[in-house]
C-alpha cells in the first residue's frame, strides 16, 4: 500500500472546499431549524398559557356570579 492513500477521504483539491462547504451548510440547517423549532414551541407555549388564563378568569367570572345569584 502507497502511505499517501487517502482511503476514501476527500484530502484535497475543488473536491474538499466544496465538502467542507457542504458541511458547513448542513451544520447550519441543522442550526436553523433547531431555532425554527424552539421559536414555535416558545410560541405555541405562550398562546396555550394565555388561553388558559382566559379560561380560568372566565370559569372564575362564572363561578362569582353563580354565587352572587343563590
Amino acid at each position: 500500500m502507497d502511505g499517501n492513500a487517502t482511503h476514501g477521504h476527500i484530502s484535497h483539491g475543488v473536491g474538499h472546499l466544496l465538502y467542507q462547504i457542504f458541511l458547513a451548510l448542513t451544520g447550519l440547517a441543522v442550526a436553523v431549524l433547531s431555532g425554527t423549532g424552539v421559536y414555535l414551541w416558545v410560541k405555541g407555549r405562550q398562546s396555550r398559557l394565555k388561553q388558559r388564563q382566559k379560561l380560568t378568569v372566565k370559569d372564575n367570572s362564572l363561578k362569582r356570579l353563580r354565587e352572587t345569584r343563590h
